[in-house]
């Protein structure tokens, strides 16, 4: 039981290792690289703390990068897959944040508001409420 757990922790120490190191990537505008290391960190263990993180800034990544369709694909899955994760509200938010980007702000607003119904008391809500009156039209 003792090995289990020092292997489990040893784990856990290395998928946080490369989890920062992904981040230091993103900030390096090393967006393929960091990508890849997240995915990485995601397929080490989709049960660990880091998976909806890892998950989050992948489509984090498509975002930045532009590509509305895969972004959306990752921050859904953050919402669908771990609906009750510290990053999930930021999904939805940035989830809605594309579909705005990719001019269908019916669906945005939708968005918007469902970020607002699950996380009332989240930052991603309060923001949501200002994208809310922005793209009243």
């Amino acid at each position: 039981p003792i090995e289990a757990t020092t292997s489990s922790a040893l784990r856990g120490a290395q998928l946080a290792d490369q989890y920062r190191s992904a981040i230091m990537l993103l900030g390096a505008r090393r967006i393929e690289e960091a990508r890849s290391e997240f995915q990485r960190v995601f397929d080490s263990d989709p049960s660990s703390e880091l998976a909806d993180n890892a998950l989050f800034w992948i489509g984090e990544t498509y975002y930045t990068a532009g590509d509305w369709v895969n972004a959306i694909h990752y921050y859904r899955r953050v919402s669908q897959e771990y609906g009750s994760q510290n990053k999930a509200p930021d999904a939805v938010y940035k989830m809605a944040m594309a579909f705005a980007k990719t001019g269908d702000l019916i669906l945005a607003r939708k968005t918007f508001q469902e970020v607002i119904e699950r996380y009332p008391y989240s930052t991603p809500a309060a923001s949501a409420k200002a994208e809310l009156e922005r793209i009243k039209y």
